[in-house]
């Protein structure tokens, strides 16, 4: 995913910006065990717009967030 030309609405950053809010969205979704119907897969499109204008270290930063909502969202795990 490389970087195109930021337009001049757009400032570094907005790109990531959306794509995390809407991650964090799918990730409730998912959660709640309704990411598969049309609002899930909505999200999903409007996911890729932004994520294809992410830098390396965005997409870095996105899945470390990601790895992160998935686990607050999956709970604490149990005790070994």
């Amino acid at each position: 995913m490389a970087r195109m030309s930021n337009t001049p609405d757009r400032s570094p950053g907005d790109d990531l910006m959306t794509y995390i809010r809407l991650s964090g969205r799918l990730h409730r979704m998912i959660r709640d065990g309704t990411d598969e119907g049309p609002e899930g897969e909505a999200i999903r499109d409007q996911m890729d717009g932004p994520g294809d204008r992410l830098t390396e270290d965005e997409v870095q930063a996105v899945k470390e967030i990601s790895a992160l909502l998935g686990s607050l969202y999956r709970g604490p795990s149990p005790a070994l």
